[in-house]
């Protein structure tokens, strides 16, 4: 399971410590988490969980935590894996 946070790059650093403030209140310790490019003036941060899974409560629950940061564009989760 993946969770993607959209930012602007001005909010880019405080966003990541929050990004994972909360993945650890939801109990979500163990993940690898990457930042890239998404736009000119955007990152992505996608926090990769290893060995856990949420319920979909707390799944859904931490998206909307993530939604109303500032400076954030998007949140939302994956179950999907790259191929």
């Amino acid at each position: 399971m993946r969770f993607h946070l959209v930012v602007s790059r001005e909010v880019q650093n405080k966003a990541r410590q929050i990004f994972a403030e909360q993945l650890k209140r939801t109990g979500l310790r163990d993940y690898e988490l990457e930042v890239r490019s998404f736009s000119d003036d955007e990152v992505e941060m996608e926090a990769t969980l290893v060995n856990t899974v949420p319920d979909e409560g707390a799944g859904s629950a931490l998206v909307e935590r993530l939604g109303v940061l500032p400076g954030a564009r998007q949140a939302f989760w994956s179950t999907s894996s790259r191929g």
